[in-house]
């Protein structure tokens, strides 16, 4: 049935004054109800963990399935004589899925066996030469001030003052009463508190994995209706803008993070033959060291060295130097060989501003936002320079 116009008319003047109802129902609520607000926020966010989690977890496992079906299941399949019809495909992307989980779960269990060990004897091993450690760097320090009277006198001025200031601090703020809660009831909590967290975030993340099962063996319907939803909300062409915006943040994402962790493993394992050629101590420890801290751009080897100077330095200072060319030289490899082989141009960033997507999204979300800011600002700069050229063009 048609409206006429006149019913029309008054049919758009309802819903205008329905939203705008809404409008100053939502406008109270934020200005009266605000600490509601972000409870109700906050519950919607506690309750979307698992759905989150799910969601990473299949887009990082997105390229791993892809691969091991295009180049392993399917050419099996076929090979053994099925048919590879529209009947066979859920039973392909099955055995594809269970062969994704079984190689993330062997790979996860060889660290796990090889890795895990070596750092635990040799975190260990520091750990019963700590006493040792400060005597020996005690008796540094004390070497070198007694070659120097003046700088003794102003440190152990300093050393006077500083003892003094903390005495008066913790006289003021500490007795035996707040010693006594602290060790009965804060210290009971906090334990009670760091168990809970750790056994949400356990539960949320096998949730997530297996909401990730059901997104990656339906991620083309999934995909297709996300499409329909898009055309059928918007303009043809805005929704193809969409869609192709979408296509290139996940092959920015998918490229930088893919290629990073690979160039990052092969780092650490090029690390562990250095330092193990050379004769360093805690190399598990060191190689991991680097291999981790590499993921982040930029910053990452200046991070990761720090900590592996301290490790060599206590256990044998003439070492350091010998480290410090070893790591500016698997850096320089990395930077100009390695990393351009496997990353490309994935991000199209200029220098300036991967280090300012660093410094800014690591401001902001620490390590993550180090790691994920830079193909994050990556999809911005390229979306911004598109902008401009097309209104350049138009």
């Amino acid at each position: 049935m048609k409206l006429n116009p006149e019913h029309r008319k008054y049919l758009w003047l309802g819903l205008t004054a329905y939203l705008v109802f809404l409008a100053c129902m939502g406008a109270y609520f934020l200005v009266f109800h605000l600490g509601t607000l972000f409870d109700l926020l906050g519950g919607l966010i506690t309750f979307s963990i698992p759905i989150v989690d799910g969601i990473l977890i299949a887009f990082f496992l997105t390229p791993l399935l892809n691969g091991l079906e295009r180049r392993a299941v399917m050419p099996l399949w076929k090979r053994f004589g099925f048919s590879a019809g529209e009947k066979s495909k859920g039973r392909i992307r099955a055995l594809s899925l269970l062969l994704t989980f079984f190689v993330v779960f062997l790979v996860a269990y060889l660290l796990t066996i090889l890795i895990i060990p070596q750092m635990i004897t040799s975190v260990r091993y520091i750990g019963a030469r700590l006493n040792d450690y400060q005597q020996s760097l005690t008796k540094i320090f004390s070497e070198f001030l007694q070659s120097r009277p003046a700088l003794q006198e102003q440190v152990n001025q300093m050393l006077e003052r500083l003892t003094e200031t903390s005495s008066e601090l913790f006289e003021r703020y500490f007795n035996f009463q707040t010693l006594t809660d602290l060790t009965q009831v804060n210290f009971v909590q906090a334990m009670l508190t760091g168990l809970l967290n750790f056994f949400r975030g356990v539960w949320n993340f096998v949730i997530g994995a297996v909401i990730s099962v059901y997104i990656l063996f339906s991620k083309e319907i999934f995909a297709a209706q996300a499409k329909k939803l898009l055309f059928a909300l918007f303009h043809q062409d805005r929704a193809s803008l969409v869609i192709q915006a979408a296509r290139s943040t996940h092959r920015t994402f998918v490229g930088f993070i893919v290629g990073k962790l690979l160039d990052s493993l092969i780092i650490g394992i090029i690390c562990f033959i250095v330092v193990s050629i050379l004769g360093m101590p805690f190399t598990v420890l060191i190689s991991v060291i680097v291999g981790v801290t590499n993921v982040i751009p930029f910053f990452g080897p200046f991070l990761g060295a720090i900590p592996c100077l301290v490790l060599i330095f206590v256990e044998n200072p003439m070492q350091c130097p010998v480290f410090l060319l070893a790591i500016l030289a698997i850096q320089q490899f990395d930077g100009n060989i390695l990393g351009p082989k496997i990353l490309g141009d994935s991000t199209g960033l200029p220098g300036f501003w991967v280090i300012f997507a660093i410094t800014f999204f690591g401001g902001i979300w620490g390590i993550p936002g180090m790691f994920f800011g830079t193909p994050a600002f990556a999809v911005i700069y390229k979306g911004g320079i598109e902008s401009i050229s097309q209104g350049q063009y138009e």
